[in-house]
């Protein structure tokens, strides 16, 4: 267990098939979700700039849903390669084609109606916590 791992995290951190519970501990302390500093700046943040675009006018939210979405898929890719985490092989991707429907919407080229926006969110948001969900819960935390 490093320095940076609380007894706490390491002990509901499965080490993958095959790795000892020390080589899983060792990635938990390059995860970029280990500390909360990290985890705001990578996701929580463009997250927020998400939801507070809301209200803005489609051409703006949609920079800002692009940028977001581009920054939380970028840190996803970036995560997994650091440590292996599972969902973050899987998330990154996602978040990253999750710009194609957003730009299709808010450039009017695909026109989802009026709830487009909520729709989009939904997926997004659903689909980020349904893959994180299941993907560690089938394959562990890291790999």
């Amino acid at each position: 267990m490093s320095p940076h791992t609380s007894p706490r995290l390491a002990s509901r951190q499965p080490a993958a098939q095959g790795q000892s519970p020390t080589h899983s501990a060792g990635r938990a302390a390059t995860d970029l979700l280990n500390t909360a500093r990290s985890s705001v700046l990578a996701w929580w943040l463009p997250l927020g700039a998400m939801i507070l675009a809301i209200p803005l006018p489609d051409l703006l939210k949609t920079l800002i849903w692009v940028l977001a979405l581009a920054w939380m898929g970028g840190a996803c890719v970036l995560n997994s390669r650091r440590c292996g985490r599972v969902h973050c092989r899987y998330t990154g991707p996602f978040l990253l084609l999750m710009i194609l429907p957003v730009l299709g919407h808010g450039l009017g080229i695909v026109p989802l109606g009026e709830s487009g926006w909520l729709w989009l969110g939904l997926v997004a948001g659903g689909g980020m916590a349904l893959i994180w969900w299941g993907s560690e819960r089938i394959l562990g935390r890291y790999r």
